[in-house]
C-alpha cells in the first residue's frame, strides 16, 4: 500500500501526475518500449496496458512500476520493475510528489 501521510489515504497512480495528464497512456507506451529493448526477458508478445490499480511504490528518484513473478516475464527473471524518474517524466508529475527548482514557487521577502 501507498499511504499520503498528510491525510492517511491511500495513494493511486493518479494522485502522483498532475490533473489533466494522460498518465496511463504515457507510462503504457515506456513500459513497452523498455521491453521492446530487451523482448529475450519476457514473454513472446508481451504488450502491457497499464491499469489503475498498477502496483507501484516512490523512491527518490521515481515511481517504480512492478510486476508479480510470471506476470510479463517468466517466474525465473523475477519481479520485473520499471523506474518512472522524476527527472525523465517530471513535467507530469504532481508538484507534491517531487519537487524541483522549476516547480518550486519562491516568493520573495518584502
Amino acid at each position: 500500500f501507498n499511504i499520503d501521510l498528510l491525510n492517511g489515504n491511500e495513494l493511486s497512480l493518479k494522485d502522483l501526475f498532475n490533473p489533466g495528464v494522460d498518465y496511463i497512456n504515457i507510462l503504457s507506451n515506456y513500459i513497452n518500449n523498455k521491453i521492446s529493448q530487451t523482448p529475450e526477458l519476457f514473454y513472446k508478445d508481451t504488450v502491457v496496458d497499464i491499469p489503475d490499480s498498477q502496483a507501484f511504490y516512490i523512491t527518490d528518484k521515481g515511481i517504480v512500476l512492478f510486476f508479480a513473478e510470471d506476470e510479463i516475464a517468466p517466474s525465473e527473471a523475477g519481479i520485473q520493475k520499471f523506474l518512472i524518474s522524476f527527472e525523465e517524466f517530471g513535467q507530469y508529475i504532481n508538484p507534491r510528489f517531487y519537487c524541483n527548482p522549476q516547480n518550486v514557487i519562491r516568493r520573495r521577502k518584502k
